[in-house]
């Protein structure tokens, strides 16, 4: 009864608090900090139910009602400075996902996980919608607590009990009524004035009996119809247990028939649990409580599995005689399924199915335990894809995810059920193995791995090849490690098996972790060396040599360090190799070398600016991407001004999608040169692939061609393989006038080198690019033809011989008199006398060029006594004779080319076509 006073009176105050609002005169809009006027702040404290209105925005509590506070535990306003992210235990993700079933199962709520300041969790029903609130619009949610599920069947059974209890008592009242009519009638016979007078008031009694017996069996058919509708099911047993009434749910839910329910133990309705364990706390608490609540697992007649909530409670008589139970059940298959694809959510991976980062952890540490326990062996294996990036990025993240689904299939079938395979993300994965007697058994189970994995992939119509990585970190029963320290170790190992090829596994070894800790470091002082802008660009210059103009400068990246000053590339740039690290220098190289041509135009200089670039990074969209901002935010920088240098590497040659990339950055107006040409990959069907509009020539070619025939040769061919397919030449390294000489008559017209400009800071290059002049030598060299080539050898051969016996040149030891002379003799000299007569005749260099070479091969010959072929060692006046002599040919080769003036007037020349004895 007071319960229903009570209701009475919250509505009454709901329904004062609606119509105060509506009559309550017009005020201005309200801020954000109150949201509510005080008439609904009246009435939303007056609901039975939890209110939260939320700011969509920041998750923030913007009013929670009475209720809201005393369900929660939380005092008065400490949920008005919460957010509710602190209240929902689900995550962002799994918050999603529920919303995402939510909506296909067309449900008009959400059932989330709420924590109680008690620390207590509870499970609850949200329905949210949106209001405006004085011009802000905020969220408005209703929150039901379903953890129980009881209180609704309660109040189901109270209300039985209740209408019993009065129509017992309207019963006795009838009776009473009767007893208290027959002595008014046995009155009315002995005094029939009285009667007259009583009959009207009988008649009154007897209406209002009758309404209430009336009153009596409405409520005993609404009783009825509550329970043959409930959703729930009803069962009512005797005191053996015995059911002697079930309601039609009954059967629904259980899949059972009426009939062959009553008259039965509900305990031996079919299930797949055993009872015996359920059957003990529940007669425990039935006993001691008289009602028992809990979760079952029933199967129905067909098989099917489902979950059902159950409440009973003990019915006794007024003497305390036990009478019946009441049990009343629902149906949570759905839910239960629910916090089942929850669970999963949390702890496996969606694309594999493996268990994730989290659920690895538990396992990992569960394998720790079980080592220490059995006292034995056990390891972390840490597997990482060799070139997953370039076949995600050449054949598309769909295929992408197929090879790795292939993968885990491939991992697991190496490994126990008893062991844990896991994906960290990625092309990342870890196994956790225990139970070995020795830790030897792994570097078998290691190779095993890798060989199965090693297998080529069928993924769709395309079959890909793939290796692994692997790391492994073993511990034993005496090893006081965690998992976080493992996990540490089998990474750091993996990356040692990167670092020494690829497709391989690494037993971890503390130094290695060392060695590891110090490159991430670099790598670490590198990104902060960018992000605090302490990296800066020299350039050198590149000439053309036909024009004489400046072709071009290569922005070469300098660290200066606030504390050692400036480093070089060769002391940091190693920490490239990570690959993050070298997309963000990249893109750092990339914007500077754009400010930097926006600078000079303002200033009057248009100088193309080449810029090194990761051909890693070149297997993506981003270097197209990039270059098509920055032409679009330095829209007043023609595309031409930029040319990308790509390193020639396995990565840069050969590879379909870096050739791609070329193309489509050509296509923006960007030209590409090859830098380092001839290092190892360097073939005629490479460079056609290959879209690049110059190549350069390597520089250790470069500097060590002007004294090595080798050397010249390799030279000599770049320029003829990149001339046959439409390449310009670059050569870098060009160190001396001698150098430049050399390449200007094999016919390279772009050089870079010491001899040109060093590097310059961006100051002193514009200095330099003001005082610039070419030299006029430049344009007295010709590239020579193929006739003549064989001087400029002659030239490398005699440069060659000075070096060696100036001691300038390591040997074995004490050089000859003879050295290099017999292949003049037999190489050279017979072309200069036929086909190098014919080539330069009437020239007084050339004539000069035959004494001299004449001279040199008589002195040699002095010198060791004998014929040319003799071995007799060098002296040192002999050596400096004869190195003095052999310069002379070459001053003179230079001047021949040049076509200077004799300086030698006393000099006595030979005729061209005189013969000498």
């Amino acid at each position: 009864m007071q319960s229903r006073n009570r209701d009475l009176r919250a509505a009454a105050i709901c329904l004062f608090a609606m119509l105060f609002a509506l009559t309550a005169p017009a005020k201005p809009a309200v801020s954000a900090e109150s949201h509510l006027t005080p008439p609904l702040e009246v009435y939303y404290n007056a609901l039975p139910h939890v209110v939260l209105i939320i700011e969509p925005q920041t998750g923030r509590i913007a009013f929670a009602n009475s209720f809201a506070h005393d369900f929660y535990g939380y005092g008065p306003g400490a949920l008005s400075a919460m957010r509710i992210q602190q209240i929902n235990q689900l995550t962002a993700e799994q918050v999603a996902e529920e919303r995402r079933l939510a909506k296909e199962e067309h449900r008009n709520y959400f059932i989330f996980r709420h924590k109680l300041a008690d620390g207590s969790i509870r499970t609850v029903e949200v329905r949210s919608y949106p209001l405006d609130f004085g011009g802000q619009v905020l969220l408005h949610s209703n929150i039901r607590d379903i953890t129980g599920e009881r209180s609704r069947q309660d109040k189901l059974w109270h209300y039985q009990t209740r209408l019993e209890e009065e129509v017992r008592e309207q019963r006795e009242k009838l009776a009473v009524t009767y007893e208290a009519q027959t002595h008014w009638l046995f009155g009315f016979l002995i005094a029939i004035t009285v009667a007259l007078g009583l009959v009207g008031f009988y008649a009154v009694r007897l209406h209002d009996s009758r309404k209430n017996l009336r009153k009596a069996n409405q409520d005993l058919m609404l009783a009825d119809m509550v329970f043959r509708h409930a959703n729930e099911g009803i069962l009512v047993t005797d005191a053996d247990g015995i059911v002697i009434q079930a309601n039609p749910a009954v059967a629904r839910i259980s899949g059972e028939n009426l009939d062959a329910i009553i008259g039965q133990n509900p305990m031996k309705i079919a299930s797949d649990q055993d009872r015996s364990e359920i059957l003990r706390q529940m007669s425990r608490a039935l006993a001691e409580t008289g009602e028992w609540a809990g979760e079952l697992w029933n199967v129905r007649p067909d098989g099917e599995r489902y979950a059902q909530r159950v409440s009973v409670a003990a019915i006794k008589d007024e003497s305390g005689t036990l009478t019946n139970y009441i049990s009343i059940f629902s149906d949570i298959t759905d839910l239960k399924n629910h916090q089942y694809e929850l669970e999963r959510i949390a702890h496996y991976d969606p694309l594999t199915e493996l268990p994730n980062r989290v659920l690895l952890r538990e396992r990992l540490s569960e394998a720790i335990e079980r080592v220490k326990r059995d006292n034995c062996w056990g390891a972390v294996f840490f597997f990482d894809l060799d070139g997953f990036k370039e076949i995600n990025d050449r054949y598309g993240h769909e295929l992408g995810d197929e090879l790795l689904t292939t993968v885990s299939r491939r991992l697991l079938s190496q490994f126990r059920s008893t062991d844990t395979v896991a994906r960290l993300g990625g092309d990342e994965f870890i196994a956790v193995v225990s139970d070995y007697e020795s830790p030897d058994a792994y570097r078998t189970l290691a190779e095993r791995v890798l060989a199965e994995t090693s297998k080529p992939i069928d993924l769709s119509d395309k079959s890909v090849a793939i290796s692994t990585s692997v790391g492994v970190a073993a511990f034993s029963a005496d090893s006081d490690t965690t998992p976080d320290q493992l996990l540490r170790q089998s990474d750091s190992a993996m990356y040692q098996s990167k670092l020494e090829g690829k497709n391989r596994y690494t037993l971890f070894n503390p130094k290695t972790e060392i060695e590891i800790t110090a490159f991430n470091n670099r790598i670490n002082a590198l990104s902060n060396a960018i992000d605090n802008n302490e990296l800066v660009f020299h350039y050198q210059p590149k000439v053309d040599v036909v024009s004489g103009r400046i072709h071009s400068a290569e922005a070469l990246v300098r660290w200066q360090h606030p504390e050692v000053g400036i480093r070089y590339p060769g002391s940091f740039l190693d920490a490239t190799e990570n690959i993050g690290l070298s997309l963000k220098l990249d893109t750092w190289a990339l914007e500077t070398a754009f400010e930097t041509a926006s600078a000079w135009r303002k200033a009057g200089l248009e100088v193309p600016i080449s810029v090194n670039i990761d051909p890693r990074n070149l297997t993506s969209n981003w270097l197209y991407d990039t270059l098509k901002g920055l032409l679009a935010k330095y829209d007043s920088i023609a595309p031409s001004l930029l040319d990308i240098e790509v390193l020639e590497n396995a990565t840069a040659v050969g590879n379909a999608s870096v050739a791609l990339a070329i193309k489509q950055c050509q296509e923006l107006g960007v030209s590409f040169s090859i830098d380092d040409f001839g290092t190892g990959y360097s073939t005629l069907t490479h460079l056609r692939h290959l879209p690049a509009d110059h190549v350069k020539i390597d520089q250790t070619f470069v500097r060590a061609a002007i004294d090595t025939l080798d050397d010249l040769a390799i030279v000599d061919a770049v320029l003829g393989l990149a001339g046959a397919l439409n390449r310009e030449v670059i050569a870098e390294g060009v160190e001396t006038k001698a150098h430049q000489n050399l390449l200007i008559s094999l016919g390279t017209t772009i050089l870079q080198g010491y001899s040109i400009a060093r590097p310059l800071p961006y100051g002193t290059f514009l200095d330099w690019t003001e005082t610039f002049s070419p030299d006029p030598d430049w344009s007295l060299l010709q590239h020579l033809s193929k006739r003549r080539v064989r001087l400029l050898y002659l030239q490398v051969e005699l440069r060659n011989w000075i070096k060696v016996l100036s001691g300038q040149k390591d040997a074995k030891e004490r050089p000859t008199c003879t050295l290099n002379v017999e292949d003049m003799a037999a190489n050279y000299w017979p072309w200069l006398n036929r086909d190098g007569a014919k080539l330069f005749a009437g020239s007084d260099h050339y004539a000069l060029l035959l004494t001299q070479c004449e001279n040199l091969m008589h002195q040699a010959k002095w010198h060791c006594g004998s014929s040319l072929g003799a071995q007799k060692t060098c002296s040192a006046a002999a050596a400096n004779q004869l190195s003095a002599l052999a310069k002379d040919c070459v001053t003179t080769i230079d001047n021949l080319l040049l076509d200077r003036k004799l300086d030698r007037p006393d000099t006595v020349p030979f005729k061209v076509g005189e013969k000498r004895a």
